[in-house]
C-alpha cells in the first residue's frame, strides 16, 4: 500500500504511460515488473464447482495496471504448499462478467461551490457511463448531512439524473466527512446481492466537522475480516481552502488498499476517476480448486518479489455419496444419474437469426445467462449501430427461458410487444433493436 499521496506529476505520467505489456519479437507479450501487489479479497464459492477466488491488483511503479499476467507469473500457496499454476485460472475482472459494486461519495459542502462540484460531477458521470451491464452503482453526498442520492437498487438512468442535479448543501457550514466515509462503506456491507468485488470512490475538499463516527470506525468497517471482504477506498482530495482534511483521506486509502490523489485544480478530477476505474476493471480474479475441510488456511500470493496473504475460512464440504444396497441398485442408480446429467447438459433451446447475412445461424442456450449486445465481450455479439453495447440478457434455468432488456436504447420486443422481462416459448419471435431472431427448441 502506498504510504504517501500520489503526486499530480506522477499521476500524469501514469495516465500517459503505454500499456503495461510490450510486444516481443515472437508476437507475444513481455510482462512489466509488478511493483505493487494488493490482495483485496479471497472467498470460497461452491457454484458451479468448489473454488477459492482471489481478487488482486498488480501495478507498475507509476500505478498503471500490469496487464497480460499469466498464472505462471504468480506464486500462490496454501499454508506454504505451492499451488500448481496449471490448476489456476487468471482472468481480468472486466472480462469475467462478475461485475463490481461501487459507491461514489461526493462532498457537497459550501467550499465545493462552483467549478469544484461541477468538475466532480462531470468526472463521476463519465465514470458511471463507462460501467458495464453487470456493474452496480450507488451515489452518496455529504455536507451538513449525509444523504444516499441513489441506492444500488436505482436504475442506472435514474442514478445519472440524480447525480447530474446534485447541488451544494447550503444549510450548514459543517462537513460530515467521517460519517460520509462510514455510510459509503456501510452501503456496500448492507447491499445484499451485490458483486463480490466492491470499492468506494470518495471526493472531498474539507476536514471533518461534527461527525458521529470516528475515522477509525470507517477504516475498520472497510478493512473487513476473515468473513467480510476488504473494501478499497479511493480518495480524491482537493485542497481548495487548506489541507486540513487530506491526512484523513490519505490514511483511509492507505489502510484499505486504495489510493489517494490530490487534485491541484478541478480540471484533473475526471482523469482521476478514469484511472480508478481502469485499476479495478484491469484487476484480476485468480481461481483454484481447494480441499474444503472446514479449517482456516493462509493463502499467499507473490509476484515481482512482493507478497500478500489472507486467512481464508474453508467450509466443510464433502461430495454426496449415494448408498448402494446391491449391485443391481447401483447400476440402476448409475443409469439414472447418467440420464439426468445428459438431460441437464442439453441446451434449453436456441436463438436463430431470421434474416440478413447471419440468417439460419443459431446459438445454443445453456443454463445461466447469455448476454446480447454490440460489444465483442457479449455471449452473442451483434455488431450493429442500432444494438446497445449491452442490450439484453437471456436467462436459462432448467427448461425455463426468459429474456430481459438491459435498458437498451432501441428496446427489445417479443412477438411485436416491447418488454422489460418476458418468458420465451418455442416459436417466439424476438427483435433486438432491428435484428430479428426466433426461439426454437
Amino acid at each position: 500500500m502506498r504510504n504517501a499521496a500520489v503526486s499530480v506529476a506522477v499521476f500524469a505520467l501514469a495516465v500517459a504511460a503505454p500499456a503495461a505489456a510490450q510486444p516481443r519479437d515472437s508476437g507475444g507479450f513481455e510482462m512489466r515488473s509488478v511493483e505493487r501487489l494488493e490482495l483485496d479479497d479471497a472467498e470460497v464459492s461452491l457454484v458451479p464447482d468448489p473454488a477459492v477466488n482471489l481478487y488482486l491488483r498488480a501495478q507498475t511503479r507509476l500505478g498503471t495496471p500490469v496487464e497480460h499476467l499469466r498464472p505462471v507469473d504468480l506464486a500462490i500457496s496454501e499454508d506454504g504448499r505451492p499451488i500448481d499454476p496449471k490448476s489456476v485460472t487468471l482472468t481480468l475482472l472486466g472480462e469475467s462478467n462478475r461485475g463490481m459494486a461501487c459507491v461514489l461519495a461526493l462532498d457537497v459542502s459550501r467550499t465545493m461551490q462552483g467549478e469544484a462540484l461541477d468538475q466532480a460531477k462531470a468526472g463521476a458521470l463519465a465514470f458511471l457511463d463507462r460501467l458495464g451491464a453487470p456493474d452496480r452503482i450507488a451515489i452518496l453526498s455529504f455536507g451538513g448531512k449525509v444523504e444516499v442520492v441513489a441506492p444500488f437498487s436505482a436504475a442506472r438512468s435514474d442514478a445519472r439524473v440524480r447525480l447530474s442535479t446534485l447541488e451544494i448543501d447550503s444549510s450548514s457550514m459543517r462537513t460530515l466527512l467521517y460519517d460520509g466515509m462510514y455510510r459509503a462503506v456501510e452501503l456496500v456491507r448492507q447491499g445484499g446481492e451485490l458483486p463480490r468485488r466492491a470499492f468506494v470512490v470518495l471526493l472531498s475538499d474539507s476536514q471533518d466537522g461534527g461527525s458521529v463516527h470516528k475515522l477509525d470506525e470507517a477504516v475498520a468497517l472497510a478493512q473487513g475480516d476473515g468473513t467480510r471482504a476488504q473494501i478499497p477506498v479511493f480518495t480524491i482530495g482537493y485542497a481548495n481552502f487548506g489541507r486540513g482534511g487530506l491526512e484523513a483521506l490519505q490514511r483511509l486509502s492507505k489502510e484499505t488498499g486504495g489510493d489517494f490523489v490530490e487534485a491541484a485544480n478541478p480540471g484533473q478530477m475526471a482523469a482521476f476517476y478514469d484511472n480508478i476505474l481502469s485499476q479495478m476493471t484491469k484487476s484480476y480474479v485468480a481461481r483454484f480448486t481447494p480441499e474444503l475441510d472446514g479449517k482456516t488456511h493462509r493463502i499467499e500470493v507473490s509476484a515481482g518479489g512482493l507478497k500478500q496473504a489472507r486467512a481464508v475460512p474453508y467450509p466443510l464440504y464433502r461430495r454426496p455419496l449415494w448408498p448402494v444396497a446391491s449391485l443391481g441398485a447401483g447400476v440402476a442408480l448409475g443409469v439414472g444419474l447418467l440420464t439426468w446429467i445428459v438431460l441437464r447438459r442439453r441446451p434449453a433451446g436456441r436463438l436463430v437469426f431470421v434474416a440478413g447475412p447471419r440468417a439460419g445461424e443459431g446459438i445454443a442456450l445453456r443454463p445461466g445467462r447469455i448476454r446480447i449486445g454490440s460489444l465483442p465481450d457479449n455471449d452473442l455479439a451483434i455488431p450493429s449501430s442500432t444494438v446497445s453495447r449491452y442490450h439484453a440478457e437471456i436467462h436459462v434455468s432448467g427448461r425455463r427461458v426468459s429474456i430481459e432488456d438491459l435498458r437498451s436504447s432501441n428496446g427489445t420486443q417479443v412477438n411485436g410487444t416491447a418488454i422489460q422481462m418476458s418468458p420465451l416459448r418455442p416459436g417466439d419471435r424476438i427483435k433486438i433493436a432491428d435484428i430479428d431472431l426466433v426461439f426454437e427448441r
